[in-house]
């Protein structure tokens, strides 16, 4: 390294001068890069003076506010409700009915409110509206989105024709038939307009009718009979009597029995035997009505005295008919006796 000479200054001793002393080299210290400064450490907050002992913090006013209660951070998906499910009363998810505790939450569901179902209008349930939605599960696929599936067309033609869609399709035709019929046809509209009036007791009224239609006796006007014993004429089958009786000696016997107007059958009684000598005369056990039209209805008669009503007995439109007795019962060389038969027209 290099050197310098420092220049030394003359001395003397005892006042006296003295010859100078050579220069002597004085090192140097190397130059040395020194690093930059170091940066002041960031000023950290005073520490707090703790409390001295018996120290009490400052008085406050009390107060009814009450801190909020922190909600219940989410952690399950958002659920859709279905009846019958648990609505949670924190966070108002619904929870499966069998669930104790939220699935979001856990908040208890003791007192949580039940979803019920929502009762649709009578015209929904009648005409559509009524079909619930199925809820799939994860993973499970409709069949439109199964693999090769391909849509099918028709769907409202074959769900207008299968269950209660064709009772619905079958009411809205009869609702537009008479629709049509009550704006285009005078004879209908005077049918609508006489069942109508009277206002709600006249239409009740009229529908009992229908539905349970009274009954108002009929007598024949003329009536002949296969076979008769003297002072048992067939007259007497229908005298409105029940100590008289009709007998007859054929095997079996037919009458003819004609009324003086057309009316609607609704019932038959049926008297069979002798009220004084029941069990010693044969009694019918089984009877035929032939009507003009050729429709037949045969009836069981029970073997006892009293009077027995066959409402199976009805027909249309009659003006007349044929009885046929096609079984007896007691001693087959006794008469067959019929005390009574009473006919009964629909008012």
């Amino acid at each position: 390294p290099a050197t310098q000479a420092a220049p030394v200054a003359p001395t003397t001793t005892w006042g006296q001068p003295t010859a100078a002393q050579p220069a002597q080299p004085v090192p140097v210290a190397p130059l040395i890069p020194q690093p930059a400064a170091a940066q002041p450490a960031a000023v950290q907050p005073a520490a707090r003076k703790p409390e001295a002992a018996g120290e009490q913090p400052a008085a406050r006013q009390p107060t009814a506010a009450v801190a909020p209660k922190p909600k219940p951070a989410a952690t399950a998906e958002q659920r859709v409700a279905q009846v019958g499910d648990r609505i949670c009363g924190s966070c108002g998810e619904p929870n499966d009915p069998a669930r104790k505790f939220c699935r979001r939450c856990g908040a208890s569901l003791a007192e949580a409110r039940t979803v019920e179902a929502t009762k649709l209008p009578w015209w929904r349930r009648i005409f559509g509206g009524g079909k619930k939605a199925k809820q799939y599960t994860a993973g499970e696929r409709i069949g439109s989105m199964e693999a090769g599936s391909k849509k099918k067309g028709g769907g409202l033609l074959k769900g207008a024709f299968t269950g209660l869609g064709l009772v619905r399709t079958v009411l809205a035709a009869l609702v537009g038939l008479g629709l049509v019929g009550y704006l285009a046809i005078p004879s209908v509209q005077g049918t609508v307009n006489s069942f109508v009036s009277g206002g709600i007791p006249g239409i009740v009224d009229k529908i009992q009718r229908f539905v349970n239609p009274k009954l108002d006796p009929i007598r024949p006007t003329e009536v002949t009979a296969s076979s008769e014993v003297d002072g048992h004429p067939v007259k007497q089958m229908f005298d409105t009597f029940t100590n008289t009786d009709w007998q007859g000696n054929d095997k079996v016997s037919t009458f003819t029995v004609k009324f003086k107007e057309t009316f609607d059958l609704g019932a038959v009684i049926v008297h069979p035997g002798s009220a004084d000598t029941f069990t010693d005369l044969r009694r019918p056990s089984k009877l035929a009505f032939d009507f003009a039209d050729g429709t037949s209805i045969t009836i069981d008669v029970q073997d006892v005295k009293d009077a027995q009503t066959f409402t199976s007995v009805t027909a249309g439109k009659i003006d007349s008919l044929t009885i046929r007795i096609l079984a007896t019962n007691g001693p087959e060389s006794a008469p067959i006796s019929i005390s009574e038969i009473e006919f009964f027209k629909k008012g």
